[in-house]
């Protein structure tokens, strides 16, 4: 797994071994970039279940102001931390060990305008943080919310005022929806 563009491209990032982080790989990522494409540039970036930082330090490194980083487990934290390092991206980087929902509570005050949201397969997380999301507005009128999940895990179309506007299938066990508010 590296850093596929911008002032960090070609980094190697640490990965964990077993299956407690399922971390997005080079070819999902660099697809789901070359979606957002520039878009990124001077945004604000949220990164829930961030495992190892991935999809918070490629928008770094593309060129977006600050990223959130938030993840419950302790060994994500400092795997995050480490490539945070590794990347000299720290000085843009928020790091919280704390689960999704106190963050969402913590930074609602604050408006972002992409949400990455790659929770453990097979737990149900995204209804219920795209409800969170909803409720507590976190999210830039032009904001994005990017969620990777087990394409069995059917997400509604809309939730509150987001809508869901772009899925992708990658393969047998990923898939990518995109949501934004309604307009």
């Amino acid at each position: 797994m590296r850093v596929i563009s911008g002032k960090a491209r070609g980094t190697k990032l640490e990965c964990p071994t077993g299956d407690n982080v399922r971390p997005t790989t080079d070819r999902i990522k660099e697809s789901l970039f070359n979606i957002i494409n520039m878009d990124i540039i001077d945004t604000n970036v949220l990164d829930l279940f961030c495992g190892t930082g991935a999809l918070g330090i490629e928008s770094l490194s593309r060129g977006a102001n600050k990223c959130v980083f938030v993840d419950k487990d302790k060994r994500s934290i400092e795997m995050t931390k480490r490539n945070i390092l590794k990347t000299k991206l720290m000085d843009y980087s928020i790091i919280e060990n704390i689960d999704v929902k106190t963050a969402i509570s913590k930074h609602s005050k604050e408006k972002f305008d992409y949400i990455f949201l790659d929770p453990p397969y097979n737990r149900n997380f995204c209804m219920e943080v795209l409800n969170l999301i909803n409720e507590s507005e976190i999210l830039n009128e032009d904001g994005t919310i990017v969620i990777e999940h087990n394409p069995d895990e059917v997400l509604e179309e809309v939730v509150g005022h987001l809508n869901r506007v772009k899925e992708k299938k990658y393969n047998k066990t990923t898939m990518i929806s995109f949501y934004k508010l309604e307009e």
